[in-house]
């Protein structure tokens, strides 16, 4: 019987120490390694959002270094004022590469510096007076956007040369549009 109870009694003692165990030491460090898991998702997390929020943030730039490009691309097709000079020299190349001979290159300063206005980009009318074929003068009016300047096509008239004569005169109102820096 004494060993009956000595068995109840150390029984007793050892559920009672597993208790304590369990409840003193084993619980908190589960919850203290559930907290550090969970910890440790968090950072895992933050530190894939940091990431991608890296990646993102290297689009932005590559997106803002190919706005800046066509910025100045486009910028750079606007004449600049001290440029102006060069513009008729490149006109009367683009319209002898279809077969046109500019006969009247006609801008109208007075409009141009007469504006004061701050505009960085000012109008500059122009008149441009090619003779050649028909066909030929259709094509270098459609093709003038592709001068490395803007100019902007407003009005054709067409007229015969000369009585004698199968080449027309054609008289292309238009606006250069210039950089005022």
């Amino acid at each position: 019987m004494l060993r009956k109870k000595f068995s109840y009694i150390l029984s007793i003692l050892l559920l009672t120490i597993l208790v304590v165990w369990f409840v003193f030491f084993y619980y908190p460090k589960s919850i203290e390694i559930d907290k550090i898991k969970l910890q440790i998702k968090e950072m895992r997390h933050d530190l894939a959002s940091a990431s991608q929020a890296n990646v993102d943030i290297q689009k932005i730039e590559n997106k803002l270094l190919e706005e800046e490009k066509a910025l100045e691309e486009a910028r750079s097709r606007f004449v600049e004022k001290d440029d102006l000079a060069t513009v008729s020299r490149k006109i009367e190349d683009f319209a002898r590469g279809y077969n046109l001979k500019l006969t009247d290159f006609a801008p109208v300063f007075e409009d141009y510096f007469a504006d004061t206005s701050k505009n960085e980009i000012k109008v500059l009318p122009l008149a441009i007076t090619v003779r050649g074929k028909y066909l030929d003068i259709g094509r270098f009016t459609e093709n003038l956007g592709s001068l490395p300047f803007y100019l902007e096509p407003k009005g054709i008239m067409i007229q015969r040369f000369s009585p004698a004569s199968n080449d027309l005169k054609a008289t292309i109102s238009s606006q250069l549009y210039s950089w005022n820096h």
